[in-house]
């Protein structure tokens, strides 16, 4: 009698990489240069969300890192206040990542992630919420396939406290002087999770934007 033995790997790999902020008077473009990409992997893909606010037009429009664009994943977008994720192969170590939006903004965020050992580049499921003014928590809700990873990007006008996330777990926050914060969150799950439910609840003086998606 002969057996059949079915090994599963262990899914992907995520290593959250931290947040990044800039401010100033009005650009329409900012490069976070010598920011962390992570390891280098043949099966490593790059997670960026990038956010702003600005003028009430103000979006991001483009992302490129080391000069190659990235490949939007997910977008939420109103009142000049933006934030998307994007994604990107074959880059690792330390680059430089411009970020160009229309209308100017006066307040820049970034957070980044590295998937190791994803079965696909195209992301699971996306989420996204463009919220109204003061609006929290923010909730997107999205599937995430079993041994897959999850990652959220929050950003919006703030002041004081912090965020408490749901649904996924904390990886940075980062509160300009004056009233912006970005904020990312993710998670590997060992099981499929069927319309995850994620939540970034802050104090919100203005609007917040709140982008999600998963991978595996």
């Amino acid at each position: 009698m002969s057996r059949v033995i079915f090994i599963e790997s262990g899914g992907v790999k995520l290593d959250a990489l931290g947040g990044h902020q800039y401010r100033n008077t009005s650009e329409t473009s900012h490069s976070f240069d010598d920011v962390d990409l992570g390891a280098s992997s043949s099966s490593g893909l790059l997670v960026i969300g990038a956010g702003i606010i600005g003028s009430p037009t103000s979006e991001v429009n483009s992302l490129t890192v080391n000069g190659s664009s990235a490949t939007q994943v997910a977008s939420a977008a109103g009142g000049g206040r933006s934030a998307k994720l994007f994604q990107i192969t074959g880059q690792s170590g330390t680059g430089d990542i411009a970020v160009e939006c229309a209308a100017g903004a006066t307040q820049w965020f970034l957070g980044l992630w590295k998937l190791r050992g994803v079965q696909s580049t195209t992301a699971a499921a996306t989420g996204t919420k463009v919220g109204s003014l003061t609006e929290s928590p923010l909730t997107v809700s999205f599937d995430v396939p079993k041994l897959g990873a999850g990652i959220a990007f929050m950003i919006g006008d703030v002041t004081g406290g912090g965020t408490t996330w749901s649904g996924l777990t904390e990886d940075f926050e980062i509160t300009d002087a004056i009233n912006g914060r970005g904020t990312g969150a993710s998670l590997k799950f060992n099981t499929a999770q069927t319309a995850l439910s994620v939540s970034a609840t802050t104090t919100i003086t203005g609007r917040g934007m709140l982008v999600g998606a998963s991978w595996r």
